[in-house]
């Protein structure tokens, strides 16, 4: 079972790659024309398959697969409340600008850039190649650092890809026979509040204005 990439595979994954990268650059000054997230987007990408590519070319980390333990959560500390409250600062001259955001969903860059689809369909051919399935199947932590651009490129789940996303348990059917099962905790009544005005909410405040009516003061 192999547990690093090949050279050749490597190389390949490189060119998909670079030609996702000069995709997004070239929809990015003709389409999208926003810099910032262009700049953003290739930033990411760049991030994405680099760890992969550092990660998959060398042999695993001593206990890479061991999943971790959780972390203990520790007492809050005390918070006392302050005797006078802390001067203000005075407000920014100027008001930086708001960096861009990725856009959100499933297949969120296929829907930006279309012809990014054919780098999916490279990504894919790729990621079915034996020896690549067998590395994903034995080094899980390999798929999650490809999760991401999986899913921005709007790819189908992989079964060999599934351990990456562990399902939630289904809840338990409660069973009809057992007596032990908690009812539900009946909703406590409405408590009755005075009306804030006098009339109805249906009357109009403009036509008793109109008629002369003095209205109470509130």
């Amino acid at each position: 079972m192999p547990l690093t990439l090949s050279p050749a595979l490597a190389d390949r994954f490189a060119r998909i790659i670079a030609l996702l990268i000069e995709i997004v650059a070239e929809q990015g000054v003709m389409r999208l024309r926003d810099g910032p997230l262009t700049l953003l987007i290739y930033n990411r990408i760049r991030r994405w398959t680099g760890q992969f590519l550092a990660r998959a070319t060398v042999p695993p980390r001593p206990g890479e697969n061991t999943p971790r333990a959780p972390r203990p959560r520790s007492a809050p500390p005390a918070v006392t409340p302050p005797s006078a409250p802390p001067p203000s600062a005075p407000p920014p001259a100027t008001t930086p600008a708001e960096w861009p955001r990725l856009p959100g969903g499933h297949a969120w860059l296929l829907r930006l850039m279309q012809p990014t689809a054919m780098s999916l369909s490279q990504l894919m051919a790729l990621l079915h190649e034996p020896e690549v399935t067998a590395l994903l199947r034995a080094r899980p932590q390999l798929s999650r650092l490809l999760a991401p651009l999986c899913y921005a490129l709007g790819m189908p789940p992989l079964p060999f890809m599934a351990a990456t996303r562990p399902s939630k348990p289904a809840p338990e059917a409660a069973n009809p026979t057992d007596t032990t099962a908690t009812a539900p905790a009946a909703k406590p009544p409405r408590r009755w509040r005075p009306r804030k005005f006098p009339f109805r909410r249906n009357e109009d405040l403009l036509f008793r204005l109109r008629m002369g009516t003095p209205l109470p003061a509130f």
